[in-house]
């Protein structure tokens, strides 16, 4: 199935005769393979990739980032509570600036289509037919931004609008109500049940809309509020997730095995009085089977780390960074990162409630990292404006290799701290824009 073709006169006129043919959301399925489906079971879905759309596509959209930051503000606000609120077939059915055309061959369609729109006698001498869409749907590349930009003028009526600087985050000009925006997904923080009414009546003047006032489940991941003692507890949502992972990658731990350590450590040298680069290693070559199946081990687990498990950051960032050119030994610390997540229980991060003020802690470790580099950390969390502010859950963990090769254990600190000041500065403009001076 083609879109966005060069189409002759002739196959024009054809895509023309099909102007009533509303694809915003008819059913077609690209596999001809699956004869026994209903007309409820297919689908239309663009080939993006074949259109060459001149306009911008990128649509704005929060980030784990800035949901973490909400949730600590939900349980740092008094009165404040978090629900979440999903639309149904958001890309759908929204009006395009120009249409889009796709070619779809009849042996590709269910009979029952051919037939209600009689398309044997529009079709071509290669059996083809050209559909001309005219709203949104799945697969064209500006259907996201469209859709959020026709949410956004939607919404200003009602007083709601969105950060100019922080993207996905809304706000209301004089309600106490704030939400994050992954693509259909909201993410409302409100101080009275009313409000929240409010923007989900909005929602349903144009919109399918799905409620959960529990806010049990956001981006992926499982939340846990406990509104009493303000607290709240993140876990990954999908059921199972490190054990389906372990079953994709065919791993399982040794028996009687249990692997503390995500990643090997670098022997302590004491008395030593000069620390030298780590000498690289000579281990075999991997072929491409195997470097492909580290790749997707690293693509799997990111998630996972970046949502509640920051132990992961720095053995995934370590084997992302020799997935180039990986060898046996890149191999064995896969096997053993695979063990660690086999050995260790789910991880959790809970946040307690604060003043919103962020604190940051940087780390360096000098020459740790192959080809004499060093590794920056950095652990960002919301505590109290005191000298030594009590720790919280992370909002940001990051365990970076610096790129350029440091001089001495000083210089590797120096750059750590600049990595996280500049990641300080963005925080404090998104607390800034969620009121939290």
């Amino acid at each position: 199935m083609d879109a966005g073709l060069d189409v002759s006169n002739d196959e024009f006129n054809t895509a023309n005769e099909l102007r009533s043919f509303d694809v915003g959301y008819r059913v077609i399925e690209e596999d001809s393979r699956l004869q026994n489906l209903t007309l409820a079971d297919w689908k239309l879905m663009a080939g993006g990739d074949k259109i060459n759309y001149p306009g911008e596509v990128a649509t704005p959209t929060a980030e784990m980032l800035g949901a973490k930051i909400l949730f600590n503000s939900v349980i740092s606000t008094p009165g404040a509570k978090f629900m979440t609120m999903d639309i149904s077939n958001f890309y759908l059915m929204t009006p395009l600036l120009r249409p889009e055309y796709i070619r779809v061959k009849l042996i590709d369609l269910p009979e029952e289509i051919i037939q209600e729109y009689k398309l044997r006698e529009k079709a071509n001498k290669k059996g083809c037919i050209f559909l001309k869409v005219v709203k949104g749907m799945y697969g064209l590349p500006q259907a996201g931004l469209l859709a959020n930009q026709l949410l956004e003028k939607r919404l200003n009526k009602h007083g709601y609008y969105q950060s100019k600087i922080i993207p996905g985050l809304w706000k209301h000009k004089t309600r106490p109500i704030q939400f994050t925006l992954v693509v259909d997904d909201f993410g409302v923080k409100y101080v009275g049940k009313e409000h929240a009414d409010h923007l989900k009546r909005v929602l349903e003047e144009h919109y399918k809309v799905t409620a959960d006032w529990a806010g049990e489940r956001y981006v992926g991941i499982h939340l846990k509020w406990d509104y009493d003692k303000r607290q709240c507890h993140l876990f990954i949502f999908i059921p199972g997730y490190v054990k389906k992972s372990l079953i994709q990658f065919g791993h399982k731990l040794e028996e009687n095995l249990k692997q503390n350590q995500p990643f090997p450590h670098t022997p302590i040298k004491y008395g030593a009085e000069k620390q030298y680069a780590k000498e690289p290693k000579q281990s075999p070559p991997l072929d491409a089977r195997n470097k492909k199946f580290i790749q997707k081990v690293c693509g799997k687990l990111l998630f996972l780390a970046r949502a509640v498990d920051s132990t992961l950051l720095t053995p995934i960032s370590a084997i992302a960074a020799q997935c180039a050119e990986p060898t046996e030994e890149t191999m064995k610390q896969t096997k053993q990162l695979l063990d660690y997540i086999a050995s260790q229980e789910e991880a959790v991060i809970t946040y307690n409630k604060s003043s919103m003020i962020l604190a940051v802690h940087s780390d360096a470790s000098y020459l740790s990292e192959p080809k004499a580099r060093s590794r920056a950390g950095g652990h960002f969390f919301l505590s109290h404006d005191t000298d030594n502010p009590p720790n919280n859950g992370a909002i940001l963990n990051i365990a970076h290799i610096i790129k350029h090769v440091m001089s001495s254990a000083t210089e590797a600190e120096l750059a750590a701290l600049y990595i996280m000041a500049r990641e300080a500065v963005y925080i404090r403009i998104i607390l800034k824009e969620m009121g939290h001076k």
